[in-house]
């Protein structure tokens, strides 16, 4: 139903000290130390990067406790946050840190979302109301306005929703 956005969370400070285009560049910085939530899917390059890559391990520091990875970026523990646009920016606001941070253009991984739903307790009717409200919200423009909700208006239009 939507787009989901794994991006780098960094300190508006270090806005453009680090020129990545893609993942693999993170290693032409072996100092730039990431926060990653254990067991998330970042996709594939991150998971042969984690896999392959001595330096990118060393550089990896992950948790099971995003607003402890959040923390550790305001007090420099680490300099980059993976983790979803949407959820970044929800945590960042509970905790006071919008206007401290900024996403770097870089895109760990791009994803759609979906409802996972059983067959086994859904039904046929049920699955169509839902996507029915769903498709309402989208068209009504409700959607985005939700969207947008969470996330601070310079990014509302940088990365596509559909």
């Amino acid at each position: 139903y939507r787009r989901e956005y794994m991006v780098l969370f960094i300190r508006k400070a270090n806005g453009e000290k680090y020129q990545l285009t893609n993942l693999k560049d993170i290693m032409t910085y072996p100092d730039l130390r990431m926060g990653a939530l254990r067991g998330s899917w970042y996709g594939e390059d991150f998971r042969d990067l984690s896999q392959r890559s001595k330096l990118f391990k060393q550089q990896l520091h992950q948790n099971n406790d995003y607003i402890l990875l959040f923390k550790w970026l305001r007090i420099s523990r680490v300099d980059a946050v993976i983790n979803d646009l949407y959820n970044g920016f929800s945590l960042a606001r509970d905790l006071g840190m919008t206007e401290e941070l900024a996403v770097h253009p870089l895109v760990v991984n791009d994803n759609f979302v979906h409802f996972m739903l059983s067959r086994k307790s859904m039904t046929e009717s049920d699955l169509n109301k839902i996507n029915t409200a769903v498709q309402s919200l989208i068209n009504e423009g409700a959607f985005d306005d939700i969207i947008k909700a969470y996330i601070p208006e310079q990014y509302a239009d940088f990365f596509p929703q559909r």
